[in-house]
């Protein structure tokens, strides 16, 4: 009886531990793989958005770049130098102050110069009180291609733009602008945002590669993941690193003290355990789904003012690209005026509020089938669906009527806007392209009449 009992409990020891091998081969390392695989791609996803921000910012900034050198009136006083009719100091003369109007509403902007002869004609120090006093001889002689920069232990975007009238290059604009505000407000605890240069990318890129596309590389070095996407211009990568166990640490734990319920289980009750692990298990996948929403989440809206982002954006078009080619739709691009001085004369913090008050009202005035997109920085895109223009400018008065009365800031929050019409998704850029060049004229035309 004794050899039974012991032969039995032998025998229960043995199933006991069989079970608990077969169950750590095919069902708990299968499982924490497929997790892990899974929240490192959401991990990527939420990358690819931040050097999508990136890029956007860097096309901006070339945008404003082009704005300025394609201003007809200082555009002209060259020529009129050039044929003898202006001397250097009169054309300095009124170039500078018209060329300060131009630069000191772009966001970031740090240094801008215009060169005329290969010679200094005027430059702007990022503020009127604060003059130039000395300006880097290589961006002098080396602007002619925009550059990521390292200046003074911080990234710069070094954009230059051609002065150019019927064909002929007449002068070259060069904008310096700051990189450390945007790359400081892509950083979270999740993910630490930095530009690094070509040596750099080497020793980074010397881990273990575990995924990648066709513009960007993710690695493994030890308990570190480093994302890296080379950045244009220039020879300088997008570089976003975290902990492997931030991205899977939580998951982790859950999975470790599944395990060991797991073993008392088998220990206690077979039968326990069968119900146990297949609750858990459940719990598991349940926690992923959740994971992966929250990454979608943070991919397609964006955090601060509850709109969509640029990223939702471009899957929207293409979606209706592909279902509703021929609806009609009426963009309307709209900023708030003076936001720069906002955040210079009552903190970044008001400014945030001041956004998110902009889009509360966009997001409760729009109809159902409408969009609310932050387009960048103060930018936000407003997107109607089959809708006359009486029914666009009678929904735009009541936001403007909202923006003046609901807030409690010691100061009226004031916006710009431009609309465009298009009878088709395909016109989508052309008529984004128009809403923004009339929302510009709108602004310039108010800020004449101050």
């Amino acid at each position: 009886m004794d050899n039974l009992i012991r032969k039995g409990k032998s025998y229960n020891i043995i199933f006991g531990i069989s079970v608990f091998l077969l169950a750590i081969l095919f069902i708990y390392l299968p499982l924490r793989d497929d997790i892990h695989s899974t929240l490192l791609s959401n991990w990527v996803i939420t990358s690819r958005s931040s050097t999508f921000a990136m890029q956007v910012f860097i096309d901006r900034c070339h945008e404003g770049a082009r704005g300025i050198s394609s201003r007809s009136v200082i555009r002209d006083a060259i020529a009129q130098y050039k044929a003898g009719e202006l001397s250097w100091d009169e054309l300095a003369d009124f170039t500078q102050p018209k060329f300060n109007d131009g630069v000191k509403v772009l966001d970031n902007l740090v240094l801008a110069f215009r060169l005329v002869d290969d010679k200094v004609l005027v430059a702007y120090a990022g503020s009127e009180e604060h003059p130039v006093t000395e300006i880097p001889q290589f961006l002098v002689e080396g602007a002619d291609n925009s550059a990521i920069a390292l200046l003074h232990g911080r990234y710069h975007l070094v954009v230059p733009s051609d002065v150019v009238l019927n064909g002929e290059i007449l002068g070259r604009d060069v904008l310096v602008y700051d990189l450390s505000s945007l790359l400081l407000e892509l950083n979270t605890n999740e993910l630490n945002v930095d530009i690094v240069d070509q040596a750099n990318f080497l020793n980074l890129s010397q881990g273990n590669l575990i995924a990648s596309g066709e513009d960007y590389q993710v690695y493994r070095q030890g308990a570190r993941i480093d994302y890296l996407q080379q950045l244009d211009p220039g020879k300088y990568y997008l570089h976003i690193a975290t902990s492997y166990d931030t991205i899977v640490g939580q998951s982790q734990k859950r999975m470790n003290t599944q395990l060991i319920l797991f073993i008392i289980g088998v220990i206690l009750v077979f039968f326990v355990l069968n119900m146990l692990t297949v609750r858990h298990a459940n719990r598991i996948l349940q926690d992923t789904e959740s994971s992966r929403d929250t990454f979608r989440k943070y991919a397609y809206q964006d955090t601060l003012t509850s709109a969509y982002s640029r990223l939702s954006l471009e899957h929207w078009l293409e979606a209706q690209k592909r279902g509703y080619p021929g609806t009609s739709y009426t963009l309307v691009m709209m900023d708030v005026d003076f936001f720069k001085e906002i955040n210079d004369s009552h903190g970044h913090d008001v400014g945030d509020e001041v956004l998110k008050t902009l889009s509360s009202v966009l997001l409760r005035v729009i109809r159902k089938d409408d969009l609310v997109i932050r387009y960048g920085g103060d930018e936000f895109l407003v997107i109607f669906k089959s809708a006359s223009m009486a029914v666009v400018e009678d929904i735009i008065s009541r936001i403007l009527q909202q923006l003046s009365s609901e807030h409690s800031f010691e100061f009226a929050i004031e916006v710009s806007y431009g609309i465009a019409e298009m009878g088709d998704i395909f016109e989508f850029d052309q008529a984004l392209k128009l809403a923004d060049e009339r929302m510009y004229a709108y602004k310039r035309a108010k800020n004449s009449r101050r």
